[in-house]
């Protein structure tokens, strides 16, 4: 008989790629639960995972509470194994269930702009670590950022799966950047841009398709720009895309953009995109992060500053390299990243010592 798996996570059930990963390759191996909120939007079905939605109804203080009840009253149930993708409060589950065999997973820290309330959520966050003995953490310069410590982590790092089975032939640059807009200065990247489609234009075609969302006025902002330095014929604003919809828009692009600010706060988060990318088969113009070093080289891509003219040269080197790239080599350099690797090596044989 399977051993029984709770995953609590706020985010719905397949918008958050990680979990949804888990779930999907380990649905074999263990009896998979996974609560959540419902947010109303589309409901993927994998099989074998029981999925419990929890309704969002009522104010922020409403909800959060019905969802943290929610979760102690299904952690009673008995699971062999508890995998929290934390959230603020989790710790009270704990409490609650001391004897409950419970992990404690992070996957990023807080990127807030602000200080203050940044250095304020990663407090709470290590604090509420200290609750439990097993910890994942999605890379070991994350978990030394945060301090925890070496007996209680697991180092369980982010994986990517090919969106993507179609060779890309650089003929044309087709540009793709999917993502959040919340502070990722993607203003750079269309001024970047800007500046390369008006000098080489007359050698190739360029257009930049730009997949994900943030508040309105992120977006209201990023499409006046474009609209005025007289690009909007070649850049589209594709709005939010579900994770598992998006394989069209890699088939039909040939160069990701991964553009993530080199910060304190940031350095130390594995991109998904940046591997997502190259499984894909496309070569990735990628930001100077210690993390995107560790993924990007000749074969796979070009690694920038994170500033307008940083893209902008970026550009020049992937149309110089266009005919060096090939996807078969591509893909081979991120292979290890897949998550069904990922998952069947490392999180799978993880559970299993713990039951």
């Amino acid at each position: 008989m399977n051993k029984r798996l709770l995953l609590l996570n706020r985010k719905q059930f397949g918008y958050h790629s990680d979990t949804y990963y888990y779930c999907k390759y380990l649905n074999n191996k263990f009896d998979i639960t996974y609560l959540c909120w419902d947010y109303g939007l589309k409901r993927p079905i994998v099989e074998k995972v029981n999925v419990k939605y929890v309704s969002r109804k009522g104010n922020k203080l409403v909800r959060y509470f019905r969802f943290l009840f929610a979760a102690i009253s299904e952690v009673e149930k008995g699971y062999d194994i508890c995998f929290i993708k934390y959230f603020l409060g989790c710790s009270l589950l704990k409490l609650f269930n001391s004897k409950r065999n419970f992990i404690f997973d992070i996957r990023t820290a807080h990127t807030w702009d602000n200080p203050l309330k940044r250095n304020f959520l990663d407090t709470l966050l290590i604090f509420e670590s200290l609750f439990f003995d097993k910890i994942t953490v999605i890379s070991k310069g994350l978990a030394s950022r945060l301090k925890i410590p070496r007996k209680k982590v697991h180092i369980l790092p982010l994986g990517a799966d090919s969106l993507s089975n179609k060779d890309k032939k650089i003929d044309k640059m087709k540009l793709i950047y999917v993502g959040t807009f919340k502070n990722r200065n993607i203003a750079d990247t269309i001024v970047g841009f800007e500046k390369f489609y008006k000098k080489y234009r007359s050698k190739i075609e360029i257009e930049y398709k730009i997949v994900g969302s943030g508040t309105v006025k992120e977006e209201q902002k990023l499409t006046t720009l474009a609209r005025d330095i007289n690009i909007d014929n070649v850049i589209e604003f594709v709005g939010f895309v579900p994770h598992s919809d998006l394989g069209p828009y890699f088939d039909m692009n040939n160069i990701g953009v991964s553009f993530v600010p080199i910060t304190k706060y940031f350095d130390k988060q594995p991109p998904t995109k940046t591997f997502e990318y190259a499984l894909s088969g496309m070569p990735v113009i990628a930001t100077n992060t210690t993390e995107n070093r560790k993924v990007i080289s000749d074969t796979n891509g070009v690694i920038i500053p994170d500033t307008a003219e940083g893209f902008y040269e970026g550009l020049k080197v992937m149309f110089d390299r266009r005919v060096t790239y090939v996807s078969s080599d591509i893909r081979k350099t991120c292979t290890d990243f897949k998550w069904e690797n990922l998952v069947n090596k490392n999180l799978q044989v993880y559970l299993e010592s713990l039951v």
